[in-house]
């Protein structure tokens, strides 16, 4: 049985970003790890902005995909799959 968790990250910048748009001195990822047993593997989710992608919006999808997700999935590419039925920020997914 999968064991899905999301956790927000605060990544300190080195130097100040900056682009036309803005600027930043850390950056607010997500951390995904799924266990099932002794087994786990985790994954970044680096949202954008620019595509409508908000801390608020990947915490409420990733909810979504918790409440659905089947219990088991017979590899990555029934995984992949399973993701591609679901309206997800492509940074989630």
């Amino acid at each position: 049985m999968f064991n899905w968790t999301i956790k927000e990250i605060e990544l300190p910048l080195k130097f100040t970003w900056n682009i036309s748009r803005n600027s930043s001195d850390i950056k607010r990822n997500f951390i995904v790890e799924v266990r099932n047993g002794s087994i786990s593997a985790s994954g970044e989710v680096a949202f954008n902005v620019r595509y409508g992608e908000t801390r608020e919006l990947i915490l409420e999808k990733f909810e979504e995909f918790k409440a659905v997700a089947p219990q088991e999935f017979s590899g990555v590419e029934s995984l992949v799959a399973f993701l591609e039925t679901m309206e997800l920020p492509q940074s989630l997914k």
